[in-house]
């Protein structure tokens, strides 16, 4: 779950798999999450009095339409 906690944490481990996954695909898929990560989960969710399980819901749904390893990539594979 993302909250104001954990949110500098996912970005700095999102910002580790741009600099440095094996796969070119999956460095751009991860900075295209970082790129548009405010549209996605915006801060200001975070201090607004929201049901907790709505803004995971939301999180949820936004990155599931984020293929950080390109459609249809099978599983394991690293070019």
């Amino acid at each position: 779950m993302i909250n104001s906690d954990t949110r500098a944490t996912f970005i700095k481990f999102m910002q580790i798999m741009v600099a440095h996954n094996p796969s070119r695909r999956c460095r751009k898929g991860s900075a295209d999450i970082l790129v548009n990560f405010d549209n996605i989960y915006p801060s200001n969710i975070l201090s607004e009095n929201i049901d907790e399980q709505t803004n995971i819901n939301g999180l949820d749904a936004a990155l599931h339409t984020f293929q950080i390893c390109g459609k249809q990539v099978p599983r394991g594979y690293w070019v």
